[in-house]
């Protein structure tokens, strides 16, 4: 069975589909390129300083090494719970989204992403902070 799942994964995903190779060209376009670059940049340029603040703030339970490029930090902290675990209890009880560090063999760290609205990543990093104060106790 997994040797016929393989083949037909094979099959249809050996080249991109026509519409997906449509909208892929029409972004990679100089202008819509240059457009998705600068807003990318742009949120990018502001959200950087929401981490670092953030991390400060809470510098006694976090720690990272700010990010050369990307839109993704890695961020150490100190508690004694297992990174799938915590990633696992902030997803159930507060309905937030990182990925633990454990998938990357980095346990102890979670991945957040800071590519999103300003907004959404404070919403975020407070239900972190909320999630924080329940595993302090």
């Amino acid at each position: 069975m997994a040797t016929k799942l393989w083949a037909n994964h094979d099959y249809t995903s050996i080249a991109p589909n026509v519409l997906s190779d449509y909208i892929a060209k029409k972004v990679m376009e100089p202008d819509t390129r240059t457009k998705i670059l600068t807003r990318t940049r742009s949120i990018l340029t502001q959200n950087l300083p929401v981490i670092k603040e953030w991390v400060n703030r809470n510098n006694d339970h976090f720690h990272f090494i700010q990010p050369k490029a990307g839109a993704i930090s890695y961020i150490k902290y100190n508690f004694h719970i297992k990174s799938k675990q915590f990633a696992n209890r902030l997803l159930r009880e507060k309905k937030t989204l990182i990925v633990p560090g454990a998938h990357f063999r980095m346990d102890r760290y979670i991945r957040i992403g800071y590519g999103q609205p300003a907004d959404y990543l404070t919403a975020g990093l407070k239900r972190i902070d909320e999630l924080v104060t329940t595993i302090k106790r």
